[in-house]
């Protein structure tokens, strides 16, 4: 026998649709369709009786759920359990966050450090009051955010999204997670440690993000109590700097991503230094003065070095002058000893030291004159620090048999590799050698551009956190490599920031806008009114805004174009016009028009105009904003090997345009996403000096997209110049 439940879009049950995500099928419990039904408590019918209230009914299909995994364990769990819960309930919707937020710095999750129902009340707070993983609040409550960002990785948690509205149906057609189903040997509940070994030698990149998010999905979520270990790789001081490093502690941040431990390479220079005397005395490596384009010929035709065979005592005072950064020792390098006669190169006497003394090395200064290379140091500190399972992309796999020979030849402790695909995209590089040059030759603003694939870039054209995670969790551990447009990313993007965007209106400034003079029916002058509409007609709970109408007003000239006159329109926000006149100049622009108002008329079949008042009309005046599209960094959407990509790049891809927007855009905020009617969505890139607005891709080709796709070029305005005006029918 089914037992349901009836709610509405303004009560939406998130916990206990949670709880039913996680137990189905095993429940009688069935959600019926949304009703639009204004402050209907969510409510499970069980013949007469009724239970009121999302966690009521979450704690009913719990409980007739024995095997359940939420709200089971001994008499002290469920104590801890009903204890937190009680307080979710008391906090209501204030919790107290930094006293949370010191509770979970020990611990993954409230209970055991296992998801609980305790957790499930606790997010269905976080829900209610809109508390996210953004920048602001991982600054102030990390370990909040990091456990918020680990419950909205679960996968009963991801499901239950699909209940909320039609666009949110549309995010879990895309949020399905990919398959997780890989050979990890060994890995168990508590028996499994990973780790994430960024370079600072730019910013995090999508690829990136993809590494941190699975090595953070199998050391927390699937399976309990790992341990995910975050580490520097500064190994290289040519190329890092305290920009690069910052960058990424933020970007992890704005993540959610808290790992249990954090270090660097250079943490452990001398234990590295102490395994390279090892290779020596072992006779499995050797120190070579072979120039660098010599030796990387020789290696590429298998040629062994003249200096192979040198004695140990002579190879131990080689590798002395490298360590010291003698003239000496600045001409040379170690080298491991593997075999130059095996098809795979990486495995044909890799170099494992070698002097960088350029530039001082972030942490450590001038204390070191040499360094080691990441591979061999990555081994060494793996397992070390008891990495048990290495997660990293296919680009390494030629590498890995390098690595366990690292491991057997220093009689380490093993790791285990596995190798998933790297994300590639069209059009786009990813390669920070590829990405420096277009910041070094000015093409971009930074690392922090647009039309970079950095976190920051992508945050800042208007990507959001949870569309970047549910993407990237979509794709699955697997090891099957392929370029994906960005459509798909972009159209889950869009079906998250849809539902919470202000709707706004915006008039261009070029080409002139018409002032079109409305008069009453009865040819009265329209007296200047200023009232509150909805922000999103579909979703009240982002409250109301001002908007003005007045008796002169401003239309687009690409919409003016359209008319004619005698012509009935719906403005939108006001109501219905007759066209009376509209004047050209010589060059066929329309210059201005008057129109009277018909405020009973149909609109069913009218096109819709958004306009604004003309200023110095009697209400506020009107905001100017710059509009930003941003395209595509290359015209080709897949630079092959040999390509040199520097011949593919659009050096068309921003355009902006200058629009007036309505009053009401004055308390807009940075990073404030809201949709410009009939143009699209925006993100707020800027408030002063003046109001820049970054055009949001939404999934679907434009013009540009199109133009680069076929390795050409597009001119226009940008910044989605023109759409025409809509007609109902």
């Amino acid at each position: 026998m089914s037992h349901h439940v009836r709610w509405s879009r303004s009560h939406v049950p998130h916990v206990a649709l949670a709880a039913l995500c996680a137990v189905q099928p095993n429940t009688p419990v069935v959600f019926g369709d949304p009703l639009d039904v204004p402050d209907l408590s969510p409510t499970l019918t069980l013949g007469e009786r009724e239970i009121v209230g999302s966690l009521a009914i979450a704690r009913f299909i719990l409980r007739s759920v024995p095997s359940n995994t939420l709200y089971s364990g001994d008499t002290a769990t469920l104590a801890e359990i009903d204890m937190w819960v009680d307080w979710v309930l008391q906090a209501g919707s204030a919790p107290q966050f930094e006293f949370l937020n010191q509770v979970l710095q020990s611990r993954t999750f409230l209970v055991n450090d296992t998801v609980s129902l305790a957790d499930l009340a606790l997010w269905g707070t976080t829900k209610a009051i809109k508390f996210t993983c953004s920048a602001s609040n991982a600054a102030a409550f990390p370990h909040v955010v990091r456990w918020l960002s680990n419950m909205e990785l679960q996968q009963f948690v991801r499901r239950s999204f699909v209940k909320k509205t039609t666009k949110d149906e549309m995010l879990a057609k895309y949020a399905d997670v990919g398959s997780f189903e890989i050979d990890l040997p060994g890995a168990s509940d508590g028996n499994i440690c990973t780790r994430f070994p960024p370079e600072p030698s730019g910013y995090l990149h999508i690829g990136h993000v993809k590494a941190a998010l699975l090595n953070n999905y199998f050391a927390h979520e699937k399976f309990r109590g790992g341990r995910l270990l975050l580490r520097y790789d500064d190994t290289n001081p040519c190329k890092e700097k305290e920009e690069f490093l910052e960058a990424i502690k933020e970007d992890l941040g704005r993540l959610g991503l808290q790992p249990d431990h954090t270090s660097f390479t250079s943490d452990h220079f001398k234990l590295i230094e102490t395994f390279a005397w090892k290779l020596i005395r072992d006779g499995k490596a050797y120190v070579d003065d072979t120039p660098v384009d010599k030796l990387r010929e020789m290696r590429g035709r298998g040629e062994a070095s003249p200096m192979r065979d040198l004695p140990v005592a002579e190879v131990e005072r080689l590798f002395s002058e490298i360590l010291a950064g003698s003239e000496r020792g600045q001409q040379c390098c170690l080298r491991a000893k593997i075999d130059m006669s095996l098809p795979n190169k990486c495995m044909r006497d890799p170099i494992i030291y070698r002097c960088k003394m350029d530039v001082p090395h972030l942490r450590t200064g001038t204390t070191f004159k040499a360094y080691p290379s990441y591979d061999f140091a990555c081994p060494i500190v793996d397992s070390h620090e008891g990495v048990t399972h290495a997660l990293r992309t296919t680009e390494y796999h030629d590498r890995n048999p390098q690595y366990y020979w690292f491991i057997e030849a220093l009689g380490l402790r093993p790791v285990h590799i596995w190798d998933f695909s790297r994300m590639n995209f069209t059009h786009t590089v990813l390669s920070k050698r590829k990405l420096q040059w277009f910041v070094n030759e000015g093409l971009v603003e930074g690392w922090f551009d647009p039309r970079f694939p950095t976190v920051q870039g992508v945050l800042r054209r208007g990507m959001t956190v949870e569309a970047l995670k549910t993407f990237i969790m979509s794709q699955g551990a697997s090891k099957s490599i392929c370029t994906m447009e960005w459509d798909k990313i972009w159209a889950i993007n869009r079906s998250i920031i849809d539902f919470t965007a202000e709707r706004h209106e915006s008039i261009f400034r070029d080409p002139a806008p018409v002032r079109v003079t409305v008069t009453n029916a009865d040819g009265s002058a329209v007296a200047p009114s200023v009232r509150d509409v909805l922000k999103y007609q579909t979703n009240r709970e982002l409250g109301s805004r001002e908007f003005a109408s007045s008796g002169a007003i401003w239309l687009d000239q690409e919409d003016a174009q359209n008319l004619r006159e005698g012509e009935e329109v719906t403005l939108m926000h006001w109501g219905n016009a007759i066209i009376s006149s509209l004047v050209r100049n010589e060059g066929g622009l329309i210059t201005s028009g008057t129109a009277v108002l018909n405020l009973r008329g149909d609109v069913k079949k009218t096109k819709k105009l958004q306009f604004l008042p003309c200023h110095g009309s009697g209400v506020p005046d009107n905001i100017e904003a710059t509009l930003v599209e941003y395209g595509h960094l290359l015209t080709k959407a897949k630079i092959e090997e040999g390509d040199n990509f520097e011949q593919f790049v659009n050096r068309n891809s921003k355009k902006t345009r200058e629009a007036f927007v309505d009053h009401s855009c004055a308390s807009l905020r940075k990073g404030q996403f809201i949709q410009l009617q009939r143009r699209g969505y925006f993100i707020v890139d800027a408030v002063t000096p003046k109001l820049v607005l970054n055009l949001v891709p939404d999934g679907r080709s434009t013009a540009d997209e199109s133009a680069a796709k076929k390795g050409g070029s597009s001119s226009g305005g940008g910044a989605r110049a023109k759409r025409q005006p809509k007609t109902a029918g």
